[in-house]
């Protein structure tokens, strides 16, 4: 059990940003659509989490510059320390279906050069997707579906983010 103690007089920041974890049952019925998940994990990681978030959450995206976040669900995956999440979110949220940039984006000051992949199979077959891996963020890869914003992220290289992502299949 990690347990840190930390000093009397220590100031402790503490933030709640809305997510709720819930059996992976629930959260397609408290968001509304079925997320989708992953058939397929690198070896050795197993699910440790499920949360949702009704929304709207925090900005996300270049400068907060993406639309409020809504019915998120997020999915985490362990081994060890090495974490995989997967994503799900509403896509058209009020401000047209192709307003988003990238949820996951490095900040304000830096340029993501994406590589754009085309992914051939799963429940984003045939979506242009965009993997990022540089040295200021999470190796991640992000796409948008025809009715959500998906994003696949964590302690994994290029082969494992695509595959993983091909593998994403609807489950309620």
């Amino acid at each position: 059990t990690l347990r840190i103690d930390f000093p009397e007089n220590a100031e402790v920041t503490r933030s709640d940003s809305g997510f709720r974890r819930v059996g992976l049952g629930r959260a397609g019925q408290i968001v509304g659509y079925d997320p989708l998940v992953p058939v397929w994990l690198p070896p050795g990681f197993r699910p440790a989490e499920v949360a949702v978030h009704r929304g709207p959450g925090s900005p996300t995206g270049v400068e907060g510059s993406n639309p409020p976040s809504m019915d998120v669900v997020s999915l985490s995956y362990r081994r060890g320390l090495d974490q995989v999440l997967v994503t799900t979110r509403r896509r058209d949220v009020g401000r047209g279906p192709d307003a988003w940039s990238n949820p996951l984006a490095a900040g304000e000051g830096y340029r993501d050069r994406a590589e754009r992949v085309i992914l051939r199979r799963g429940a984003l077959s045939d979506v242009e997707a965009k993997l990022l891996l540089m040295p200021r963020n999470v190796p991640q890869l992000w796409a948008l579906g025809d009715d959500l914003v998906v994003t696949v992220s964590g302690d994994l290289g290029r082969t494992e983010l695509v595959r993983l992502a091909e593998s994403l299949e609807p489950r309620s």
